[in-house]
């Protein structure tokens, strides 16, 4: 994308975050100011610290108690909304001063607090812990019903339909957020949603995918929510989820470029209005992102899972003076 003529993206910010992303950890979203030249694949940064520290963190949480679970990730969710708040406000305040006194960085730096707070990895580590207490209380309560911790009074008068109504207040926020994006934009709401809707919904996601868990051994799906977002069209979707997220934002730049012509660097406004994709792009996008995330996925992602886990299945060499037990 960058190296076709599409775009005029030079200067030491660029290749630094063209280089950060190369290596081999992906170093870019401990430095946000230097985004890779996809900049949503700073998630791949991001991520790669969650699961390097994945093991040490897993084996602590077997230890926490089976009916204290739900409590960690409400204290979790806690710590990362402080957490989120004051990297946001903190990270402002520094940036708005380090623009004033280097007035040639006043461009890059500008909303940088936001994406200190949203990307910088220990900021988010809580809510990647909070997944993995998700998927340990859903194995719980697969095991013991009796160790339901849901919000018990919504739980208990929703029943089964407990996670069609918590479905529901997800698609509900969805939908104001496409109207504030066609409709409000004027109205100054789109940083407002998109701050809060960062720090707010993980106990939603939470509370969630413990409601659509429900063990393997069940002779039918709790609901026809569940039965739904079971089915095998919305498993293959999730299997190649990543992919797709990986292709999709390059192929919408790509065809703004295409279709606008090529822009300098990091230029996404003219006159103060934003350049955004033909009206008709999605049409476009869509299918493509999906092939193409398919693609990735089995063609690329699925072989190299593989190879990987043969590798750690060989038996390696015993080591020298090592004691092989019975």
């Amino acid at each position: 994308l960058y190296f076709t003529g599409h775009t005029t993206a030079t200067g030491a910010w660029w290749w630094a975050g063209f280089t950060l992303s190369l290596l081999p950890f992906g170093l870019n979203s401990w430095t946000v100011l230097l985004f890779p030249p996809a900049g949503h694949l700073w998630t791949i940064s991001t991520m790669t610290f969650f699961y390097l520290l994945f093991p040490t963190i897993a084996t602590h949480l077997n230890r926490v108690h089976p009916k204290q679970v739900r409590s960690f990730a409400c204290a979790l969710y806690g710590i990362q909304l402080v957490l989120f708040i004051f990297m946001l406000v903190g990270a402002s305040i520094f940036m708005g001063e380090l623009g004033y006194w280097l007035p040639s960085t006043a461009g890059v730096v500008e909303g940088q607090g936001y994406w200190w707070a949203r990307a910088w990895p220990p900021i988010r580590l809580p809510t990647f812990v909070m997944g993995m207490l998700a998927a340990r209380q859903a194995e719980l309560e697969a095991k013991d019903p009796a160790l339901s911790q849901n919000c018990g009074s919504a739980d208990k008068a929703c029943g089964p339909h407990y996670a069609t109504a918590l479905l529901l207040v997800w698609l509900l926020i969805v939908v104001l957020g496409i109207l504030e994006q066609l409709f409000l934009t004027s109205a100054g709401l789109g940083w407002f949603c998109r701050v809060f809707g960062e720090a707010l919904l993980p106990i939603l996601f939470y509370e969630l995918v413990v409601a659509l868990s429900y063990p393997a051994s069940a002779a039918k799906p709790p609901s026809t929510t569940h039965a739904f977002l079971g089915s095998k069209p919305l498993r293959l979707f999730a299997d190649i989820s990543l992919a797709v997220y990986v292709v999709h934002q390059t192929l919408i730049v790509y065809l703004t470029l295409a279709a606008y012509g090529v822009l300098w660097p990091g230029a996404f406004a003219t006159n103060g209005e934003l350049i955004l994709m033909p009206k008709w792009g999605a049409a476009a996008t869509l299918p493509l992102s999906i092939v193409l995330g398919w693609l990735l996925t089995y063609g690329f992602e699925r072989p190299m899972s593989r190879a990987i886990r043969r590798c750690v299945r060989s038996d390696p060499a015993p080591r020298r003076g090592s004691v092989v037990g019975a």
